[in-house]
C-alpha cells in the first residue's frame, strides 16, 4: 500500500459488496514520518510469553469480547504452557462471526480466556508471507469495543494500539508502510504498516486504530522489537493492515446490533 494523503476512510459493514467513504473521517495530511531502525530480525510477540495463568471452572456464559482481550490456546491449561496471544478487529465473512489476529498465533484446539470458557476456533490462515488468521466466535464486541469503519495507513497517522501484554492505549505515529519484516523464527511478512508503539509478547492480533476516531480500525499486529530492544533503540511495532485482508479476503465489519425503538 502507497502512502495517503487526501483519501477517505472506509465503511467495509456487513451487507456491502464495496468499501465506501465515510464522510465523517478524513485522514490529515501525511507527514513525514522518522525513519526510524529496521531491524534484520524481530522475534514476533506471540504464544511465548509466559505470564501467569490463573485456574477456573469453564463456563459457557454468552460473554462479549472486547478490544485487546486475552485469548489462549485450551491445550495451553492442559500441558501448562502460558502463552497467549490478543483478539483484534471483530469482522464476519458473511456466514461466520469472528474476529482477526496474527496467523503466527495459531493452534488446532480452541482457544478460551482466562476463565477456560470457549471463544472460538481458527478456520482460516493468511498465506506464508502474509501474518493474519480468522477465529470464529459467538461473542461480540462491546458496545465500546466496535469498530465502524478501515481506515488507510499512512506516514505520520496518529494510531493507538490494544494488547493482552500491555493493555489499552498505546499510542504512536505511523513511521512507514509497505516494510517487508523478517523475524527470527525464519520467516518474513510483506506489507506491513510499521508503527513506534511499544508492543510486548502476548500483544499479537491486537488492533491499531485511529488515536482521534478509535471505532476507525487501520491494522492487527504481527510483532515488534519491544521484547528485544537496546536501551537506546526506538520502539518499533508491525501491523498487516486492515484494509488489505478484508478487501482481498471479504470480510466486513458486522452491523450494530438494534436497539429499541
Amino acid at each position: 500500500m502507497n502512502e495517503v494523503d487526501e483519501e477517505p476512510d472506509f465503511q467495509i459493514t456487513e451487507g456491502t459488496d464495496t468499501a465506501q467513504p465515510d464522510p465523517a473521517e478524513q485522514p490529515e495530511e501525511g507527514q513525514s514520518g522518522g525513519e526510524g531502525q529496521q531491524p534484520s530480525s524481530e522475534v514476533p510477540p506471540g504464544t511465548d510469553d509466559q505470564e501467569p495463568v490463573d485456574e477456573a471452572q469453564p463456563s459457557t456464559e454468552d460473554l462479549t469480547l472486547p478490544r485487546g482481550a486475552k485469548i489462549i490456546p485450551r491445550e495451553n491449561f492442559d500441558k501448562e504452557i502460558q502463552g497467549f496471544c490478543t483478539a483484534g478487529i471483530h469482522v464476519t465473512d458473511g456466514q461466520d462471526n469472528g474476529f482477526l489476529t496474527a496467523g503466527h498465533c495459531k493452534t488446532d484446539d480452541v482457544w478460551v480466556d482466562e476463565d477456560r470458557r470457549e471463544i472460538g476456533k481458527t478456520q482460516r490462515l493468511g498465506d506464508g508471507d502474509t501474518d493474519w488468521s480468522f477465529v470464529e466466535t459467538d461473542r461480540g464486541p462491546g458496545p465500546k469495543d466496535r469498530f465502524s469503519g478501515v481506515g488507510l495507513p499512512y506516514v505520520g497517522r496518529e494510531v493507538c494500539k490494544s494488547g493482552a501484554k500491555t493493555g489499552e492505549q498505546r499510542c504512536g505515529k505511523i513511521t512507514k508502510t509497505d516494510e517487508t519484516i523478517p523475524y527470527d523464527d525464519g520467516t518474513s511478512v510483506r506489507d506491513l504498516i510499521v508503527t513506534d508503539i511499544e508492543s510486548h509478547g502476548g500483544d499479537s492480533g491486537g488492533p491499531l486504530y485511529d488515536k482521534n476516531h478509535p471505532e476507525i480500525a487501520i491494522g492487527t499486529l504481527s510483532g515488534g522489537n519491544g521484547d528485544m530492544k537496546a536501551a537506546n533503540e526506538p520502539y518499533l511495532s508491525y501491523y498487516v493492515p486492515a484494509i488489505d485482508v478484508m478487501v482481498k479476503e471479504g470480510f466486513t465489519l458486522p452491523r450494530a446490533p438494534e436497539t429499541g425503538p
